[in-house]
């Protein structure tokens, strides 16, 4: 006498769901082996990296002959003051602003605060930068 068990499964239905289910998330899963691999900037992203995604990435215009940064992005200026930095929505008090976007000035390709990028940028391009007919990038 031979024993046969018939193999039979509960819910055809839901069995198929399930089982294509699993295919689909391990077919997702297999893409991730040639990811790069985590380190500290994918957990830990830089400002530049965030301003980056929210579609806010900060670019300065430099005028040199009175140390002022503009951000164009958020539309603000940067400067020092009093041995402090300083942002606000005008430029210094004793500067107006068609003087100051009259003058010599150059766009910046940092993306960061002014105030890390400030000593080499004076050396690059000192206070009578552009005076002598040297090329001007223009802030508008």
């Amino acid at each position: 006498m031979s024993i046969v068990q018939k193999f039979s499964i509960p819910n055809p239905a839901g069995f198929a769901t399930g089982a294509g289910l699993s295919l689909l998330i391990l077919a997702l899963l297999m893409g991730c082996a040639g990811s790069p691999r985590w380190n500290d900037s994918s957990r830990h992203p830089t400002n530049a990296q965030i301003q980056a995604v929210l579609g806010r990435l900060d670019s300065y215009v430099y005028y040199p002959a009175y140390e002022v940064y503009h951000n164009t992005a958020k539309d603000q200026y940067i400067f020092r003051s009093g041995g402090a930095w300083v942002t606000q929505d005008a430029p210094p008090r004793d500067v107006e602003v068609d003087v100051l976007l009259a003058s010599p000035s150059v766009a910046m390709n940092f993306d960061d605060a002014p105030s890390r990028h400030h000593p080499v940028i004076m050396m690059m391009y000192p206070r009578n930068w552009g005076s002598d007919g040297s090329a001007v990038a223009s802030a508008r």
